[in-house]
């Protein structure tokens, strides 16, 4: 009888699985408790219809045959039958954040316990969960979900779940061995941030105690071998992206005011927007600048375009509800406004753009879905043809690569060798 019972816990949720196996070793000892294997059969039954449930739940699941990502799946799939640790490197716009998480479900992954997929911010999170979740023709709280700081949308059926990387370092407390999952994909592990460090290693010393966990790296720009090293030499699969040529200007800036105080980087910032403001050209912009203080000031010092233009700061120290105000349609120009960073957030809405800074990068790895006409104008220095005449210490494309879904326009500017500032320009 024991023995069948220990063969049907195989079959309940692994978050339940030590605590059967506990009890039943306990009424072992002590066999003389109908009442508890009585108790102990129903609470297992009751696990096994969760996963009977979660696996009727399973949607079908198709893939953007445009995204490159999508020509590695039969390898992303037999490495991850085989091997219990996996490192991808896939470059910016290959789709590896939205398809890999469906192709673990496609493995038969998530059903007794969910695909955690790490995020390195929280706007990130939520609004991956909400593209993955309409991929799945489903909406976000079901079979897709997130959780974040304050907040999350999940349920029972929930198989797949975004959440940002300090949720799952927090997750290790109440749950050491992670038994809520059966996969794990550490997202964006290049930015190397101190939550992801830790997971890395933690999972190190996880994954031998948990044979039935299976670990995704990916990231656009990673040293795989390093990974590859630390994880004792797990496969690496390389993943191409999407690159189309950008044109680029650099315009001069006058040095001499800026060394006399006269101008500082703010300064310039607002001069340049309310030139391009003033233009006809009619589209987005995405501007970059160090922090929250020198976004409030730009900000303030733009107030006489609010009627035109719908100014969007995103920084972390913003609710959820007013990052996800980036999402809200609108019949104006937008501007969004966030600090540099290593990694800023998933496709901005209507003019399709995003931004990830793999830092540095050279502008020529700008990567678009489509040929795109871009400016770069660089501040100090004279006018440079090339982005191989820039140094690389005040080079302003070192600040961020962009995914640009529509054609658009891009400018970057240089007040000083302290800052790289650029700003992106798209239309809708």
């Amino acid at each position: 009888m024991f023995d069948e019972i220990n063969t049907r816990i195989e079959k309940t949720m692994l978050l339940d699985r030590w605590k059967l196996r506990s009890r039943l070793r306990n009424l072992q000892k002590h066999p003389s408790h109908p009442n508890k294997i009585s108790q102990l059969q129903a609470d297992i039954e009751r696990s096994v219809k969760i996963v009977e449930s979660r696996l009727q739940a399973t949607p079908d699941i198709s893939y953007p045959q445009a995204l490159p990502i999508v020509a590695f799946r039969t390898a992303i799939l037999e490495n991850l039958n085989k091997h219990q640790v996996l490192v991808i490197a896939g470059e910016t716009g290959s789709g590896k954040t939205t398809q890999i998480p469906k192709m673990c479900l496609e493995a038969g992954r998530g059903i007794f316990g969910k695909i955690g997929c790490t995020q390195p911010r929280r706007v990130a999170a939520t609004s991956i969960s909400a593209q993955v979740a309409r991929e799945l023709g489903g909406n976000t709280g079901d079979v897709v979900g997130y959780k974040i700081r304050f907040a999350d949308q999940i349920s029972g059926n929930t198989l797949i779940q975004f959440m940002t990387d300090g949720i799952l370092l927090a997750e290790t407390q109440g749950d050491r061995f992670l038994n809520a999952y059966d996969t794990l994909i550490i997202d964006e592990a290049h930015e190397r941030s101190l939550n992801i460090d830790f997971l890395l290693g933690y999972l190190k010393q996880l994954l031998p105690k948990r044979p039935d966990l299976k670990l995704i790296i990916t990231s656009a720009s990673i040293d795989t071998q390093r990974f590859s090293d630390f994880f004792d030499q797990a496969p690496v699969l390389e993943v191409s992206g999407r690159m189309y040529p950008v044109q680029i200007e650099y315009l001069p800036f006058d040095a001499a005011q800026e060394n006399e105080g006269e101008i500082s980087m703010e300064d310039a910032m607002i001069r340049t927007i309310r030139e391009l403001l003033n233009t006809t050209w009619q589209g987005d912009i995405l501007a970059f600048l160090p922090g929250e203080r020198e976004i409030r000031e730009v900000l303030s010092g733009l107030s006489s375009h609010k009627q035109n233009v719908v100014f969007l700061p995103l920084f972390g120290r913003l609710s959820n509800k007013d990052q996800q105000a980036i999402f809200n349609p609108s019949s104006s120009r937008k501007s969004w406004w966030r600090p540099i960073s290593p990694k800023p957030p998933s496709p901005f809405p209507e003019s399709g753009m995003s931004s990830t800074a793999d830092w540095p990068e050279s502008a020529d790895s700008t990567r678009k879905t489509r040929p795109s006409d871009c400016r770069w104008n660089s501040f100090p220095g004279a006018v440079r043809s090339s982005v191989a005449d820039v140094p690389d210490v005040w080079n302003p494309v070192c600040a961020s690569d962009f995914i640009l879904k529509k054609p658009c326009k891009t400018v970057r500017f240089t007040p000083n060798l302290k800052f790289c500032v650029p700003i992106s320009l798209g239309w809708c």
